[in-house]
């Protein structure tokens, strides 16, 4: 009796600790948007830590620096991008690439030289000194994420150097709308004077990944083994993960419900195809109405 009683105890807490692996093997990490180490002549989408945003133009003014959740053109769908260029050292100059193109003369730059106020245009002039191409001073912070620091050069009048290029925790209503406006003068000790250079690479791999860790996160639920895709997930490589989402959103079962409705979306002016009467509306009965 005694025996048995080890023995049944023993194979609980074997069976404990398969599921405990089990359980542990179908987890994995939030997907995360990386940054690549600069290189010159590399076009990027520039995003801030802080604000969870892509560096864009539009503000009290059109060319305004600001950020925004997606690398859109203020009211557009061109995408934005900025060519790095290394021009000496740690300088660098960010010219203006919209819809896949440098904008000629564009650059990222400081426009006023008073360092209270902090301005940042991306622009073909510079009210301090037409200088549109002016370097800024770039430094990686953090090795392991990529992550740099950006600041005007310590030529420039409006240079301190505890302030750095960066967004704000709050938005501003702008002739443009309300956005998060970027300065040149924002303290430093916060995420949101961090920066990464994220390439079309590193975007597209961020994108795959929030599609089946949507996928993935389902399939838990329905208690579908998903080793496999976590292991793909997690190898990194684009194509592999979204081969992989296609698959597991097949293995998913979806049923399209639309396709016995006549009329789905509305496209015509008629409900064919819904039921639509004994609404409170079509109703003669007082009571019914309140």
């Amino acid at each position: 009796m005694k025996h048995n009683k080890l023995f049944k105890l023993s194979f609980i807490v074997a069976i404990t600790f398969f599921c405990g692996i089990s359980i542990k093997s179908q987890t994995w990490s939030a997907p995360t948007l990386t940054g690549s180490t600069i290189t010159t002549g590399t076009t990027y989408y520039v995003y801030n830590v802080g604000s969870n945003g892509y560096l864009t133009a539009g503000g009290w003014w059109g060319t305004q620096s600001n950020v925004s959740s997606q690398p859109r053109a203020n009211a557009s769908t061109s995408v934005v991008k900025y060519t790095a260029t290394n021009t000496s050292g740690s300088l660098w100059t960010f010219q203006y690439n919209l819809a896949g193109a440098d904008v000629a003369n564009w650059f990222l730059t400081p426009t006023n030289p008073n360092s209270s106020d902090g301005s940042v245009e991306t622009n073909d002039y510079d009210w301090s000194g037409r200088q549109p191409n002016r370097p800024w001073n770039v430094v990686l912070t953090d090795a392991t994420n990529n992550i740099y620091s950006i600041q005007v050069p310590s030529t420039y009048a409006g240079y301190v150097a505890s302030q750095f290029l960066g967004s704000s925790l709050g938005t501003e209503d702008t002739n443009g709308g309300t956005c998060n406006v970027v300065r040149y003068n924002r303290a430093d000790g916060d995420n949101y004077t961090k920066w990464k250079f994220v390439s079309q690479a590193d975007l597209d791999l961020y994108n795959a990944r929030v599609l089946l860790n949507k996928y993935m996160t389902y399939a838990k639920k329905k208690a579908i083994d998903i080793s496999s895709y976590i292991t793909t997930y997690n190898a990194g490589v684009t194509a592999d993960i979204n081969s992989a989402a296609a698959t597991l959103l097949t293995a998913l079962g979806r049923t399209d419900v639309t396709s016995s409705i006549a009329n789905p979306s509305f496209e015509t002016n008629s409900l064919t195809g819904w039921t639509n009467n004994g609404f409170v509306t079509q109703s003669n009965d007082p009571q019914q109405a309140h």
